[in-house]
This record gives structure tokens, C-alpha cells and sequence, in this order.
């Protein structure tokens, strides 16, 4: 699966779910709330649905654990409150963590908000899976000795979450989800909309490769003056050969420490502005820097370009040992899925939609455009190497068990990069909309008394 969604499955995993816990006290996504529950414990309330301080203090804990692993590499003292430790300009680092919590907790609301008026519900069935899902966590904090899921959740991960407030929680995003999920399938392009939309935006989706070094006069090092001659030369070279033929004189550096591949337009650079503009393959430009009196010399490799490399479609089921109750289990019950579909595209999808674990099951755990190098290693081998529609098999990663299927390649890079750049767009304009329509707000008094 791609990187991005991996971290959140896993965070999924281990700690509940991206989206998860629940006020007792506050109205489920299913049905409004009265006025009165709007104001009385809700530390962010819409019209109709809200969350309490439990709630939000979840959501709090969700972000501090991303954060958690980097603290000693930015000098935070996990032994003392965050509110005392400063992040950036007199901000603490409660301050911006909480700040995480409460625009997800506004983004969630304003969806629920939304999908109540266009009629949304949460449906038995969808309870019947939210159930299922506590069901497996208890059986999880059980399996490590926990009496209940309050305990698990207090002791594994700082979370002051009743089971109810779990549930609760959950129904308002699943009635959240339900809105994204129709929203994303809405939106389409034509081919000729995209071919349009990139030439209008064509330096956001194309690349350079070039050749490129530092001179600067160093005690010891090359003088001034030697500098100069070095910039001189390289600025008169007449092809890459020669380019590289006196980058040699100069330094012994490996070829990937001056050589750049698949840079993209920057607008602030003057090179990038050169290279996308004025510049030809082949030609050589040099900035220099009067404060350091340093010149970096570049050799353009190529004209710009669209990235026309394929990507593929695949199909998934994730399957966690932490749910099945180890490794060996989990093994087993992926073995038995997987000689249980008939190999059909069409029964794939049901086995998907029945038991993976992952974010798109309900989309037959599809990846649609998928690049190199954005699933994890054992997962991109396998979709990246020799494969026919229709082929299928079990991969192993850090993160569970996936019954494979390879649906077929994709579009190229650029195209798949444009239409999502495009459908970005539409999502953000829904947002936008959805989000000033709610008008959440937040109780900071309740907001500022969660410890951090």
C-alpha cells in the first residue's frame, strides 16, 4: 500500500483507528443531539454533533504519539508537561499538537453536519462492523492481560476513552466517512480535460535532470581566484563529457553527489526558473552568491519533460495478526481466503470488502496509479515485477498479510499526477463549502484543561 496510507494504517492498528473514540454524554452520528448537549460538555460543536473533552483529548493522544518518536531529536522532555515547553514563538508544544486535534475534530463534525442534512445514516449494518471492531480490540488488550478495553486503552496508549465513547465516536465517523467516500467517487475527468489542464499547468508536472557543483574559497581549499577558473571552465565545457572531465579535476565526489535527476520547477530558484523557461539541454548556468562567494555551476541534461513512467492497479486484502492472534493465524487465514475466490476480479472484491483490514476495503481494497516506490518494499516488489492482469498471491510486510491481485497497469506518471492534482481541486472546493456551512466552534476553557 502506499507510504502515506501505511502510516495511518498502522497508527490504525495499534492505536484503534485514525478516527476513533466517542462521547457517551454527546449525540451519536446517526441521530441529532439536543441544544442543550451541544453546549454543556462539548469541547467542538456543530448544529447537531459534537465532541467532548474525551473526545478531543483522544484525538490529542492520536497526534502526540506521531510526534512521540521524534522528541528526543528536538530536545522535548516527555517527564514534564508540554504546555511548559515551548515548540516555536512563545506556541508550546501542547499548543500546536492540540491544534492538530481540534481542526481533525472540526473536519469531522463539519462532514457529520453535512451528511445529516443530505440525509445520511448509520445503518445496522454499519453498527454491525463497528461492534466487530471493538469486538477485536477487546480480544487484542486481552490477549495482553487486560481486563477491559478502558484499561487497554488507558495503559497501552494514554487514552481516556469509555467502550461506549469508542462506539459512539465511531458512528460519527462512519456517517463522516459515508459523505467523503461519495464525494471522491463524484468526481471525474475527461482525457481532454486533463491534456488541458496540464498544459495550463504544465511546469507543475514536468522535470529536469542536470549536472551541477559548489565552488567556494576555503582556508586550505581552492582560492578565490582558482575558483574562478574552475566556474570559467565549466561555463565554457560543450557537452556533458567535458562538463564531467573537469568536475574530475576537482573533486573526487561519487556521481550522485552532483548529479540530479527528476528535479521539479521551483519558482523561487533562479536556476529552476532558467531550467523551465530559456534553458536548453546542453547549455550551462551559474549562480553565484555574493555573501559566500560561492558559484554553483549547472549543466542542463535535459530539456523539461513529463514523467511517462507506468504505474500499476492492484487490488488487496490486509490481513493483521494482532486480529487473528498471531502471525501463524493470520498466515492461515490469508491461505484460506485466497484459495477461496474463484480468481474472478468480482470475487476478489468481496473477499476484500468482507475482510480487510485496510481503508479501502469498502472499495474492494483497490490502488489505482500506484508509482515505484510508494508502496512499501515487499508490497512494490511484488506489484513491480513481472505481472498479468489476474495474478494473485500472499506478501508479507511489516504490517500483516496481503492477498494480492493485479488488476493492470495504469496511466502514465504525468497523467495520473494531473487528474490528481485536478480532483484535488473539486475535493477542496466541497471542503471548503462543507466547512464555512458548519460553522463548528470549539470551548477553549474545556480544550485548555486536557493535560498535556
Amino acid at each position: 500500500m502506499k507510504r502515506k496510507w501505511i502510516a495511518v494504517l498502522l497508527a490504525m492498528a495499534v492505536m484503534l483507528s485514525a478516527t476513533a473514540c466517542g462521547g457517551e454524554n454527546n449525540q451519536s452520528s446517526s441521530s441529532p443531539s439536543s441544544e442543550s448537549e451541544e453546549t454543556a460538555d462539548a469541547a467542538i460543536y456543530g448544529e447537531h454533533f459534537s465532541l467532548s473533552s474525551a473526545e478531543v483529548q483522544y484525538l490529542y493522544q492520536y497526534f502526540y504519539n506521531s510526534y512521540a518518536p521524534y522528541f528526543e531529536w528536538y530536545g522535548v522532555d516527555e517527564t514534564k508537561s508540554l504546555k511548559e515547553q515551548e515548540y516555536y514563538e512563545g506556541k508550546s508544544w501542547f499548543d500546536m499538537i492540540m491544534d492538530q486535534a481540534v481542526a481533525y475534530g472540526r473536519d469531522i463534525l463539519a462532514f457529520c453536519e453535512e451528511a445529516n442534512r443530505l440525509g445520511y445514516t448509520v445503518t445496522d449494518e454499519d453498527m454491525e462492523e463497528i461492534d466487530a471492531n471493538i469486538q477485536a480490540l477487546e480480544e487484542e488488550g486481552a490477549a495482553l492481560g487486560y481486563e477491559d478495553l478502558e484499561s487497554y486503552f488507558s495503559e497501552e496508549y494514554g487514552i481516556l476513552l469509555t467502550k461506549e465513547e469508542y462506539r459512539e465516536y465511531m458512528k460519527k465517523n462512519e456517517l463522516a466517512n459515508q459523505l467523503t467516500t461519495d464525494l471522491l467517487a463524484g468526481y471525474s475527468c475527461t482525457d481532454e480535460e486533463i491534456e488541458s489542464y496540464y498544459e495550463a499547468h504544465e511546469k507543475e508536472f514536468t522535470f529536469v535532470d542536470y549536472l551541477t557543483f559548489t565552488f567556494s574559497p576555503e582556508e586550505g581549499g581552492l582560492t578565490a581566484e582558482e575558483c574562478e577558473t574552475a566556474v570559467s571552465r565549466l561555463e565554457g565545457a560543450q557537452s556533458e563529457e567535458e562538463f564531467r572531465a573537469v568536475l574530475s579535476e576537482y573533486t573526487s565526489a561519487e556521481d550522485g553527489e552532483f548529479l540530479v535527476t527528476k528535479a521539479g520547477y521551483m519558482d523561487s530558484d533562479a536556476f529552476s526558473n532558467w531550467a523551465f523557461s530559456s534553458g536548453k539541454a546542453g547549455e550551462v548556468y551559474t549562480v553565484t552568491d555574493d555573501d559566500s562567494q560561492s558559484s554553483t555551476v549547472y549543466f542542463l541534461l535535459t530539456d523539461p519533460y513529463r514523467d511517462e513512467s507506468k504505474t500499476v492497479n492492484v487490488r488487496h486484502v490486509l490481513l493483521s495478526p494482532g486480529t487473528y492472534g498471531g502471525e501463524d493465524a493470520a498466515l492461515e487465514k490469508a491461505e484460506k481466503l485466497l484459495n477461496s475466490f474463484d480468481g474472478t476480479e468480482e470475487s476478489f472484491i468481496e473477499v476484500a470488502k468482507q475482510y480487510s483490514e485496510d481503508s479501502n476495503a469498502a472499495e474492494g481494497g483497490l490502488y489505482e496509479n500506484v508509482k515505484s516506490g510508494e508502496m512499501v518494499d515487499e508490497f512494490n516488489d511484488w506489484i513491480f515485477g513481472e505481472r498479468a492482469a489476474g495474478d494473485h498471491d500472499i506478501v508479507e510486510t511489516d504490517y500483516g498479510y496481503h492477498l494480492m491481485y493485479y488488476v493492470g497497469d495504469g496511466d502514465p506518471a504525468w497523467k495520473a499526477d494531473v487528474r490528481d492534482a485536478m480532483l484535488d481541486e473539486d475535493y477542496d472546493e466541497d471542503y471548503t463549502r462543507i466547512a464555512e456551512a458548519a460553522n463548528i466552534a470549539t470551548n477553549e476553557e474545556l480544550i485548555d484543561e486536557i493535560e498535556g
